[in-house]
């Protein structure tokens, strides 16, 4: 009895489904290269999210100016962060 799983031995790939050793970079029969799916995978953050947040956080923060009776575009930096949470 083994206290410690192994490594599995076989993969299958995500393409045509062939059952592959586990050291295999690329599928036999279609090709399908591994090594490109862990570059991309490691690729980052995905520009798209990054402007979405900023549009919601933009929406948020004219919403709050809005909500406390401020003008929606701030004069000045003091006028800016000038927030009441009431």
């Amino acid at each position: 009895m083994a206290f410690f799983k192994s490594a599995p031995q076989n993969k299958f790939c995500p393409v045509c489904g062939t059952q592959l050793k586990a050291a295999d970079g690329y599928c036999i029969k279609c090709g399908y290269s591994f090594q490109a799916r862990q570059k991309s995978m490691r690729r980052g953050v995905k520009w798209r999210n990054v402007i979405i947040f900023l549009v919601l956080l933009a929406i948020v923060y004219f919403g709050l100016r809005y909500a406390n009776d401020l003008t929606i575009i701030p004069r000045s930096l003091e006028d800016a962060l000038n927030f009441k949470f009431d």
